[in-house]
Order: structure tokens, then C-alpha cells, then sequence
């Protein structure tokens, strides 16, 4: 076939018409939350945007090193390992460094990776070390290690050997070169003054730069910024290229620091006053200046929300990552910022080339496909589900054994494992993010907490600890409560600092606490049922702020005279549960910003409710009944409730049925449960359903699960074009 001219100008238009309809993803900011505490920041981020890492924690709890994945969402690096930041990742973000608090209480510089964790790199001889950068590949880490006479000097370590720059005593290396050829920091003389300087490892001879204080150096080793101290005392953030450094301004205030800069040493990354002298993220581009990121996409952040400081860009210049404010979730959060630019860029390396085009069409037509993992028993009959790890690799609950007792279990990589107990039968209720601590009771009647396993009683009678907080500090249980010759179960919590206590009721019969998550080292929200003083179950909010008075509020139903809360968003904007409405049917409900609002049944179902949601609040799961029978279901806001069954039959045996879904992943990724298990004939079976699993295909360039047409446009517009 010949093309004409005319078929050509109407592949064009069609082929842009197919580009503007992918626009609308490529824009993003995603908001990474703290684990549980009231702050995070993200420092460096992987080429692809996949991998962001940072820390988390509060002014009243040690920081802790961070990793968050597109997969996986926020996790702590090593949850041992407290007092711990993390500053710089490689170019796949595989390899991470920072620094952290040994066991000896001393700060080391670390490298971690997933299959050695957290290793400690030494020192010159004394007693602290940091680590600031890391090569693409993770062979060359650079920082400052303290002598034997306890004077920091700037280091690198090659392959875990550790080398001192020459640079003599109060010197500190910050940013290192792609390739790890090119080291840059500053030095401080005699007379306290700081001068930045670019080390070469080919030469091992430095040279001073025109500013003071040099963070950090392009992939190619040829721009170095950082910042400058005026005549006035003020630090401006600075670029230096080619022999010669500029200011780079600021945003009408008096300050400002350049922490990121792109492959090229074309962008720049930041903070900056603004007119009011308030801190705000920026981007600097060689055509551009400075630009304030709040309003370049003042249409992604929601009311009242603030990116302050930028403090990393991948290097195309697509992702940035830094910290802000959350007007959703009131919190100082880490935020990853996709600005769209060069996505073709497949690889990460900079450009849209015949590699990035390969890695599209060797993977074209295939698709990523869910999985289902039947989870067995303990050896007898029967198992449930009853929480999941943030990252879905831990689940609990409880199981029956060989001598059909129920026991409550730990399930990780495969294996059920029996939780410890001073009885005879047991459950596990909920699990922390990290998998560590896992909360329930024996038939003593006491609730316990499983710390790695490790048993531990938190209240001495007629008690069931029914959820634990996203960090684990903060546990709601029931207690039976013998008021006069009534008993009835009141709801207290208890904090692992030795806080918390009694929660209250709407009326005079108790509460019974379901759902509790830690939004802050100071304020914990939790939800549950209570009955009022017209003796009606109702759902409630109960917020607690440390020093404050706490409040439970009744969130109302819908429409009529029940209702009960069963979970929280980590982010304790979003409660799901269940509530009759005016007609007496008993319909899940999903609940923000004071609404109550139906998420309904399907025609064939006469009931639902919800039981879990994750961590954003964009998907709820839980279970449909009518006659007799049940079905998991699972809702988002764009396909609003589904049957799990029928969404994924592919994963079914012929009979297999997914009852009920319990809760899923912080992502909503993951979802358990329990159902009927046709190949090994029980009829209650835990379940762990992967609905997406990570990492995409290598040619999903949108990420939606399938290597199509639209991965391939988005590549073929951008071709040729390098990026940073």
C-alpha cells in the first residue's frame, strides 16, 4: 500500500487526538503519608519513579529510614533500626543510604539493600559517619566519616571500602556524579568559612567553586548547585556550569536552597521564600527561571495543600519528590510530583530511543494477570482472614488445627504458622503495616499483642484486643465491663508509651471499638459501634488529641435506625461499615467529610457490608448476602461495587467461592478474605487475592495493567527526545 499525503495528515490528527486523551495521567501528585506518625520526606527518587525513599517520624519519636514503591506503598526500611534517615538511592532504586543509630548509640553511615539490609560502613577511625549520595549503580557511596581525633572528613566508599578524599579535617562530601567519577561538597577553613568543591577520582585533585555549599552534582558530572551566603547573611540558591556559578533567586523572599538537579544540569530543584517569606518547592529551568510548584500545578493540589521544598528530580526531569503539606489529611507529608514530561522515556536513562521503543513492542499484547492463594489450614477444617501486611506479604487470623481447636496464625511466604498462646484457642484480629505486631486473644480471656511473634498480655481480664495502628503504638481492645449486675463490653486503648485508657460510649451501655488508626504521634482516631441513650446501635468517630479532651461523635446511617463502623482509611478521612436505610435493608456505606453515603448492593444480593478500606479511602471491601449465600465484593469510585467472583473467574477452580472479603492493602492491591475452596473441599478457607501484581511489565508505560497501542503512542511521540 502507498500512503498519500492526505492519509498522512490523518494519521497525524488521529495520532494526536490518541496523545490528548493520555494527557490526563501524566500529571500527578501522590501523596506517600507517614507510617502512623505526623510527618515524612521524600529525598531521592529512582529514574523510573517507582522507588521513593526519605523518612518518617515526628519531633517525639525517633525518625526512621523509609521506602515507598508503587507496589508496596510506605514501609520502614529496617524496623529495627530507629534513628535512622535515608538521603539517596541509585538510579533503579535498589541500593539506599543514610545514616543510622547503632547499637552502641552511635551514628553510622549505612548502605542498605534488599538482600543484606542495613550495613554499617564504618568510619576513619572515630565515631560517626554519614552517608549523602550514591552512584547509579550503587558501587560508590560518598559522605564524611569522623578521624580517630573525631575531625569529619569527606569519604567515599567503593564497593564497601571506605576512602578518604584528601580534603583534610571539616570537610564533607554531599553529591556524587552518575558514573561516581565527579564528588562535590564543601570545606570549611580555619576562619569558619565554607567553600564548595568538585573532586575528580581520575586525578584525585579538587577544585574550589565560585559559592559556598555544593548538594548536589548532575548525572554527567558537568553542573553542580547548592547555595551561596549574601553580603546580608541570606542563602540563595546557587548553579554552577562550565567554570562559572549564577544565582538562581528566589520567589520574592529572602532565601532559598538548590537541593536536585536533573541529568544535564537543565532543571533544578528546590526551595525558596516567597514574598511572604514562606517556604515553597520550586523548579529552575534554563528558559523558565525560577518557578514556583504550587502554581505551576495548582490544579493537582487540593485546598489548602503546599509543596514546601523539592528535594530531588529524577533524571529526565519527570519526577519530583520533597515534602509538603496535606490539607486531606492535615499532616506534613512526603509527595512524589509526576510532571509528565518525557513518559516515552521507558528506561529512565534520559532520552526516548530505540530502546525504550524495543521494550514496548517485545512486551506489546501482554497483560499483567491477578493471582488467588488459598492459605490452608492449621490441619483441621476451617481458616479465616482477618488483616494484611501494607505490602501483603503478612497476613492473620485464625485456623483450626489437627485437633480442630481454632489457633490464631501468622502467614508469611507460604507457610501458616501458629501464634503462641497461654491457652488453648486463640485469634489474630489485625496486623501493623510493617507485619511486626499483631493483636487478638486466647480462651483466658485477656487481649494480647504479638510483637515478632513474641506473646505479650495487654489487659488482665475479660478482654479481646480487636485492632492495632498502621506503626503499631496504638491497640483498641474490649473490656468486659460488670457495671452493677449488667455486664456490657467497653472500648479502651492502649498505647505502647504507657497512654490511653478508658474511650467513652455515646449512651450509657458501652462502645465496641473496630477500626483505629495513629494519624499522628499526638491524635489517634478510632472507629465502632455504640448504643445511644434510645438504646440504638450507631456508628461512631472517636478522636483523641494527647492533652485534649476526647470526642466520639455519631457519624448517623442512612436513613435508618443502625449502623455500625468496621474500618478506617490510614489517613482517617474515610469509615466504612454497614447501616439499615429507611427500608430496612442493612447496605455497606461509605462515610467523609460528614457524608454518609450508600455504596448499595447488587440486584441479585439483598445485603452487604463493608469491612475494610485502604489507605487513600478509594477502595472499600467487604461481603454480600442473600439466601442463604455470600460473595466477596470490592467498590472504587469509578467502577463502583463489584462481585470478586465474576471479576476474577479465570482464578477460580470450578466451585471455588470467594465469601467474604475482610480487608485489604493500604495500595488496595491486595485483598483477604475467606471462601469455598473446591480443590481441597473447605468450605471456609482463608484467601490472598493479588489483584495487580508489581512490578508492571517493562512496556506498561501508563501503567494500566496491559501493553497496548496507547504505551506505544506515548513512546513514538516523545522519540528523540533527550530529557534534564
Amino acid at each position: 500500500m502507498r500512503w498519500t499525503l492526505k492519509q498522512g495528515r490523518y494519521l497525524v490528527v488521529a495520532l494526536t487526538l490518541s496523545l490528548n486523551l493520555l494527557v490526563g495521567w501524566t500529571q500527578s501528585i501522590t501523596w506517600l503519608g507517614p507510617i502512623g506518625r505526623d510527618y515524612s520526606a521524600g529525598m531521592d527518587v529512582s529514574d523510573d519513579g517507582r522507588v521513593v525513599i526519605g523518612s518518617t517520624g515526628s519531633p517525639f519519636t525517633p525518625f526512621r529510614a523509609s521506602l515507598w514503591t508503587r507496589c508496596e506503598g510506605l514501609r520502614y526500611l529496617d524496623p529495627s533500626s530507629e534513628g535512622s534517615e535515608a538521603f539517596a538511592a541509585s538510579a533503579d532504586g535498589t541500593v539506599i543510604v543514610g545514616k543510622f543509630v547503632d547499637s552502641m548509640g552511635r551514628l553510622r553511615a549505612f548502605r542498605w539493600d534488599a538482600n543484606s539490609g542495613i550495613v554499617n560502613l564504618g568510619t576513619l577511625g572515630g565515631t560517626n559517619s554519614v552517608a549523602l549520595d550514591v552512584s547509579a549503580d550503587g558501587n560508590v557511596i560518598v559522605g564524611y566519616a569522623a578521624t580517630a581525633r573525631e575531625q569529619r572528613r569527606a569519604v567515599r566508599w567503593v564497593n564497601g571500602m571506605i576512602d578518604d578524599l584528601g580534603l583534610g579535617d571539616n570537610s564533607f562530601a554531599f553529591g556524587v556524579s552518575s558514573d561516581g567519577r565527579f564528588v562535590v561538597g564543601y570545606v570549611t577553613n580555619a576562619q569558619g568559612e565554607s567553600m564548595a568543591f568538585r573532586w575528580d577520582a581520575q586525578t584525585r585533585i579538587w577544585e574550589y567553586l565560585s559559592f559556598r555549599y555544593a548538594y548536589r552534582i548532575s548525572a554527567d558530572g558537568t553542573t553542580v548547585v547548592g547555595w551561596h551566603l549574601t553580603g546580608l547573611g541570606y542563602f540563595r540558591a546557587r548553579r554552577w556550569y562550565n567554570g562559572s556559578s549564577q544565582s538562581l533567586g528566589t520567589l520574592g523572599g529572602n532565601e532559598s536552597r538548590a537541593l536536585g538537579v536533573s541529568r544535564r544540569g537543565n532543571i533544578v530543584v528546590g526551595w525558596a521564600h516567597d514574598a511572604n517569606n514562606g517556604r515553597r518547592a520550586f523548579r529552575w529551568t534554563t528558559t523558565t527561571g525560577m518557578q514556583d510548584l504550587n502554581t505551576v500545578y495548582a490544579n493537582l493540589l487540593t485546598d489548602g495543600s503546599v509543596l514546601l521544598s523539592a528535594n530531588s528530580i529524577s533524571p529526565n526531569g519527570r519526577f519530583i519528590v520533597g515534602e509538603g503539606f496535606n490539607a486531606a489529611t492535615n499532616r506534613y507529608e512526603a509527595f512524589l510530583l509526576d510532571t509528565g514530561a518525557l513518559k516515552g522515556d521507558v528506561n529512565g536513562d534520559g532520552i526516548v530511543d530505540d530502546q525504550d521503543l524495543l521494550m514496548v513492542l517485545f512486551s506489546f499484547g501482554q497483560s499483567s494477570s491477578p493471582t488467588l492463594r488459598w492459605l490452608g489450614t492449621l490441619g483441621g477444617n476451617m481458616s479465616i482472614a482477618n488483616s494484611i501486611s501494607a505490602d501483603g506479604r503478612v497476613v492473620v487470623g485464625y485456623a483450626e488445627d489437627s485437633l480442630l481447636i481454632p489457633r490464631a496464625y501468622r502467614w508469611e511466604n507460604g507457610t501458616m504458622l501458629a501464634l503462641p498462646s497461654d491457652g488453648i484457642s486463640s485469634s489474630a484480629f489485625d496486623i501493623s503495616g510493617d507485619g511486626v505486631v499483631a493483636v487478638g486473644a486466647d480462651d483466658t480471656a485477656r487481649a494480647c499483642r504479638w510483637v515478632n511473634d513474641q506473646l505479650e498480655y495487654i489487659h488482665s481480664t475479660e478482654s479481646v484486643a480487636i485492632c492495632v495502628s498502621q506503626d503499631g503504638h496504638s491497640i483498641g481492645y474490649w473490656w468486659r465491663n460488670p457495671l452493677g449486675e449488667t455486664w456490657y463490653w467497653d472500648s479502651l486503648l492502649w498505647r505502647a508509651d504507657g497512654s490511653g485508657g478508658y474511650m467513652g460510649a455515646l449512651g450509657s451501655q458501652g462502645a465496641q471499638v473496630w477500626d483505629i488508626t495513629s494519624v499522628s504521634s499526638d491524635i489517634d482516631v478510632a472507629v465502632g459501634a455504640s448504643r445511644d441513650n434510645l438504646d440504638r446501635l450507631r456508628a461512631f468517630r472517636w478522636v483523641s488529641e494527647r492533652g485534649g479532651a476526647a470526642t466520639m461523635t455519631d457519624i448517623g446511617t442512612l436513613g435508618g435506625s443502625d449502623s455500625v463502623a468496621s474500618g478506617i482509611s490510614a489517613n482517617a478521612s474515610v469509615i466504612v461499615g454497614g447501616s439499615f436505610n429507611p427500608n430496612w435493608e442493612w447496605h455497606a456505606f461509605r462515610w467523609e467529610n460528614g457524608r454518609m453515603e450508600d455504596i448499595h448492593t447488587l440486584s441479585e444480593w439483598s445485603s452487604s457490608y463493608a469491612y475494610g478500606v485502604s489507605a487513600d479511602g478509594k477502595v472499600v471491601v467487604g461481603g454480600l448476602t442473600g439466601d442463604g449465600v455470600s460473595h466477596a465484593f470490592r467498590w472504587t469510585r469509578n467502577r463502583g461495587m463489584e462481585d470478586l467472583n465474576p471479576v476474577y473467574a479465570s482464578l477460580l477452580t470450578d466451585g471455588s467461592v470467594l465469601s467474604w472479603a475482610t480487608a485489604t492493602s493500604q495500595n488496595g492491591r491486595y485483598i483477604v478474605g475467606y471462601g469455598y475452596n473446591a480443590s481441597s473441599g473447605l468450605s471456609m478457607e482463608a484467601f490472598l487475592l493479588d489483584t495487580l501484581p508489581c512490578p508492571p511489565l517493562p512496556g506498561d508505560v501508563n501503567g494500566d495493567g496491559v501493553v497496548d497501542d496507547e504505551d506505544l503512542l506515548i513512546v513514538l511521540f516523545d522519540f528523540g527526545t533527550p530529557g534534564g
